[in-house]
């Protein structure tokens, strides 16, 4: 692959992109001023944990959602699907 500081040789090529929520975009979400739980960053995905700990210790009703230009959809999607399972 040729890059700024030359060739590079390589066995896999990973192109990972970051999530840039806004939370700004409806009221009430995002974890800090909201009412929702994210894994977009370490602390996020710590306050997760033990917001899903807490969900297996006294089940009840989960929402799962992504909204269009605030975060990633495919993370919502593979959350509902090991949710369910």
């Amino acid at each position: 692959m040729e890059t700024t500081v030359g060739l590079q040789a390589y066995d896999y090529l990973l192109v990972a992109t970051r999530p840039k929520p806004d939370y700004d975009m409806l009221p009430g979400l995002g974890p800090e001023r909201g009412y929702t739980v994210s894994v977009c960053t370490l602390e996020h995905a710590e306050a997760a944990a033990h917001a899903w700990r807490d969900l297996l210790a006294a089940p009840g009703l989960v929402v799962i959602g992504a909204t269009q230009e605030a975060s990633c959809f495919g993370a919502a999607y593979e959350f509902l699907f090991n949710v369910r399972h």
